[in-house]
């Protein structure tokens, strides 16, 4: 079929609480999350990929977790992994060069930090099968390589497959801070290229956890007609939390 969805989301459990419509800031996540969560029970993809930097067991490779069902809070089955589209992928690596690229991990629970955008996103479709890749310690340009040959396996499968950049921006800062500045800029311009030659150390100094996954779905969704679209951006929990989509021009 094809990639049919793309979004980022956050990753604190916090968005969760049940005051929280005493904080303007969760409200305004958890308003952009419904929307995104409404968009993606209407395109109902067959597969999730949601990219994170959590749960890695082997971080001198991309992590894929092949256990299923995963136990996860909210999902009374557990989480169904897509084995065929791991198996798919191991594959095409395994026939390139890059065989070390990716590892298979088997781990039967997953961090809060997984579960909370699967339980936000997936709250009317649990029944979704997903494929949860934790980055590695490469570099952008590298996670952004890895991206493309997601993007090449969506194509090619005859399932409806969504991909999901999951973490926070800059941590222990104000929305005024550098890393931040960049990445909306970027995206508010359909730069999204330019994300992939962030200063090192301004990465590093902002302790965000998604620029990773960001750039792997930079690659999955490169050569594509989508206009990025931020739904949201907020400072919650001492971390600047971003929500945004790209839809077809």
């Amino acid at each position: 079929m094809s990639l049919i969805f793309s979004a980022i989301v956050p990753n604190n459990p916090k968005i969760f609480l049940e005051n929280s419509q005493d904080n303007s800031s969760v409200t305004a996540i958890a308003n952009s999350i419904q929307e995104l969560e409404g968009e993606l029970y209407f395109m109902k993809p067959d597969t999730i990929l949601l990219l994170t930097e959590h749960g890695s067991v082997v971080p001198e490779a991309i992590n894929v977790n092949i256990e299923s069902p995963i136990l996860a809070d909210g999902f009374k089955n557990g989480l169904t992994v897509d084995v065929g589209f791991i198996t798919q992928l191991k594959n095409v690596i395994n026939a390139t060069a890059q065989s070390n690229l990716v590892t298979v991990v088997a781990e039967s629970t997953i961090p809060q930090e997984i579960i909370t955008p699967l339980s936000l996103l997936l709250k009317h479709l649990p029944e979704t099968r997903v494929v949860i890749f934790s980055m590695a310690n490469f570099s952008l340009v590298k996670h952004q390589e890895f991206g493309e040959i997601l993007r090449q396996l969506c194509l090619e499968t005859n399932k409806r497959m969504a991909v999901i950049a999951s973490g926070h921006l800059a941590k222990n800062s104000t929305k005024e801070n550098a890393l931040d500045t960049l990445c909306l800029n970027f995206l508010k311009n359909k730069e999204l290229e330019k994300i992939l030659h962030i200063n090192t150390e301004v990465i590093e100094k902002s302790k965000s956890d998604l620029m990773r996954p960001l750039a792997t779905l930079i690659g999955t969704i490169a050569k594509m007609n989508l206009e990025p679209k931020i739904l949201s951006y907020e400072h919650l929990d001492n971390e600047n939390q971003l929500v945004a989509n790209f839809t077809l021009k």
